[in-house]
């Protein structure tokens, strides 16, 4: 549980959100640095966590740990 509060500490200090315009909708994404990606992926791979636990951790979509995962092994 330490480890995983170290990255939530870690990803807090991220690249601050960008905000994209499309017409009069404003979507807001994060943008989330290589080393805080590759940070949580390696909970999931080494110690076991599991990937909602990561997800809601750093507040991002299951599927989007997944991902990074997925990059890691590769």
């Amino acid at each position: 549980m330490r480890l995983l509060l170290l990255i939530l500490t870690h990803c807090s200090s991220r690249i601050n959100p960008c905000t994209f315009l499309s017409s009069s909708i404003t979507l807001i994404q994060e943008v989330f640095n290589s080393e805080c990606k590759n940070d949580a992926a390696c909970l999931v791979l080494n110690q076991g966590y599991p990937y909602d636990e990561v997800s809601r951790a750093i507040d991002v979509h299951e599927h989007t740990s997944r991902i990074w995962v997925k990059q890691l092994k590769s």
